[in-house]
């Protein structure tokens, strides 16, 4: 859905994710465009609910935002954010 706002065009990237049959073109743009990464484990787990967590990255990497390390969001649940997020949570924040 995400891509489909961006309305980006093009073919994407090529796919080297360990799951990289059960995806569609959307992923291989958003992987081109570096709204997305993927997993440690070389996965992309199409079929998992996305995190709001991921969400944060993702939409934080869409408006360009550079990762900020050992971001404080002051949120109530800070504590329960990755660390790969918090850039991300505070920057959206």
């Amino acid at each position: 859905m995400l891509m489909s706002a961006l309305k980006l065009e093009g073919e994407g990237t090529a796919l080297t994710f360990t799951d990289t049959a059960k995806i569609v073109k959307a992923v291989s743009q958003a992987l081109q465009a570096g709204i997305i990464k993927g997993y440690g484990d070389g996965s992309f787990r199409p079929n998992a609910e996305i995190t709001h967590a991921e969400m944060a990255v993702m939409i934080a990497n869409i408006l360009g935002q550079s990762i900020v390390q050992n971001a404080v969001t002051s949120f109530a649940d800070d504590a329960n954010i990755p660390a790969w997020a918090k850039g991300s949570f505070a920057y959206m924040k």
